[in-house]
Formats: structure tokens, C-alpha cells, sequence
């Protein structure tokens, strides 16, 4: 019984606070940022993914194969439909979220090539915001 509870507890902890709380503070500084940066004459959403380990260096996490120690944002299915809820969330207008283009980029170097030089964008390096 005493080891159970004891697995339990280090179960309970590991989730917790090396999967959900770093999950927790990425959608956080997203959300704020996203919120501080946007405004309706945007169009188009320039998305710069984080890296794989981004996790390792704030929260000592090393990522897995899966989806464990991996912020979400890494994930290529996650930065559209989540921009797009945001935009939801802060101008109530679905057609506006549905309006907007969102690029994604993996590779730094691209990104910065392309950055600034559309006036109604806005470029978002997540990796930036760890």
C-alpha cells in the first residue's frame, strides 16, 4: 500500500508539474503576447514553431517521442486552430478568424527573411516567448 501510494504520488507529480504546468505557462505567454500584438487590419499570421526541446532549458525538460516534453505549439497541426480560436475569443467575429492567412515556419532562417516586410502581418516567434 505504502508503495503505492508512493508511485501515485510521484505520478501525480511528474504529470503536474513536468507536462501540464509548462503546457499551462507556453498557452499563457502565447495568449498574452497574441493579445498584445493583434489588432483587426491584420490579415496574415507569420507562425515561427518553437523548437523540439524548448522545454529543456526553462523547465529541465527533455523531450520525448511523443507528445511529453514537447510544447504544443511544435506541433504542426496546433498553430492554426488555436490563432484562429484567439482571434475568436478577442473579436467574437468567426468570419474574421476564418479570413486570416497563417504561414508556418520551422526554420528560423526563413522566417526572418520574410519578417517585416508585409505591413497589415503579424510575426509570431514562440520560440522567443520561452
Amino acid at each position: 500500500m505504502v508503495l503505492v501510494c508512493c508511485f501515485s504520488g510521484v505520478a501525480y507529480r511528474n504529470f503536474r508539474y513536468n507536462f501540464i504546468a509548462p503546457l499551462q505557462q507556453e498557452y499563457q505567454l502565447v495568449n498574452n503576447a497574441f493579445n498584445k500584438n493583434y489588432h483587426t487590419g491584420i490579415d496574415t499570421i507569420y507562425f515561427l514553431s518553437p523548437a523540439e526541446n524548448a522545454f529543456y532549458k526553462p523547465y529541465g525538460i527533455v523531450s520525448y517521442k511523443d507528445k511529453f516534453g514537447v510544447p504544443s505549439t511544435f506541433k504542426d497541426w496546433t498553430p492554426e486552430p488555436l490563432i484562429k480560436q484567439l482571434i475568436l475569443e478577442k473579436t467574437m467575429d468567426r468570419q474574421q478568424a476564418e479570413k486570416i492567412a497563417i504561414i508556418q515556419f520551422i526554420d528560423k532562417a526563413s522566417f526572418e527573411e520574410v519578417k517585416n516586410k508585409k505591413l497589415n502581418a503579424l510575426y509570431f516567434d514562440t520560440g522567443s516567448l520561452f
